[in-house]
Formats: structure tokens, sequence, C-alpha cells
């Protein structure tokens, strides 16, 4: 997870996942979490959570936050495909491995730092993923959003 205080971006990684991932694997993962510093999604994580307490009473405002996390991990899946040519099927595969880690009561990241907390809709960040259609379809447009 990427997490900011303020001073500066650190990349928090759970000891979990030391014996669980190859050498490729991490090079996703980093490449992964370095997308969203990239981003910004640092930033906007602040400014969503901003919005949610002025706004806490406006439905639109939590279902725009859902929304929004989706696509920070699309785009960052986009991204890590496209840069790093990785194979889809691969990557989806060591980001499955990083879930189920994640996924354990014995770690839980905090509510600001990623969106595994609620599930997530991991099944369209597959699809997304491995699906080449889809993929193409979309990623003019994610990689718009993701820069």
């Amino acid at each position: 997870m990427v997490w900011w205080t303020g001073f500066r971006v650190q990349i928090v990684l759970p000891t979990s996942l030391v014996g669980r991932l190859k050498s490729n694997d991490w090079t996703w993962v980093l490449a992964h979490e370095l997308a969203h510093v990239r981003r910004h999604d640092h930033l906007v994580r602040w400014i969503e959570w901003f919005a949610r307490i002025v706004f806490w009473w406006n439905p639109l405002v939590w279902l725009a936050q859902r929304n929004l996390r989706t696509l920070e991990e699309v785009c960052c899946d986009d991204l890590v495909i496209v840069t790093l040519k990785a194979e889809p099927r691969a990557y989806a595969r060591c980001i499955l491995k990083v879930i189920e880690s994640l996924a354990q009561p014995t770690f839980r990241p905090p509510a600001m730092a990623s969106a595994i907390n609620s599930g997530g809709p991991v099944q369209r960040r597959f699809q997304m993923m491995i699906d080449n259609r889809v993929r193409r379809r979309e990623s003019r447009w994610i990689r718009s959003a993701a820069w």
C-alpha cells in the first residue's frame, strides 16, 4: 500500500508476502504501487475523504468513492501490463496471491489505503487484465485517466 504522511510517500508491504511471491511478482507488485504514486492517488484519497466528511449525507459521494477506488486499481493494473509488457494471466495470478494474503484476518490495511477492505470488484479487474478486447477498448480512456 502507498502511505503518505504529508512529508513523504512510503510503500508499505506486509511481511506475509515475503515467502509467497517470486522475484518477478515483486517487480509487478512494486510497479503497481509506484503507479499509484505516479498518479498521485494518495492525494486523491485525502480529497475523497474530505468530500465524504463534508457531504456524508449524499449517496452519490459514497458511490463515487467506491467507483474511484475501483478505477484507481484498474488504471494501475493497466499501467503495469502496458509499461512492463507483463503477461496478463501471470500478472492476474500475482494479484490474486496478494489479495489472498491480504484477505487473511491477521492483516487489515487502514481504510484509506485499500479497496480490498470492502472486497472490491476483483472480477472486473481480472476481466480487464485478461481480456484483451476489453483492455483495448477501455485502455485509451484508462491511460488518459492515469496520466
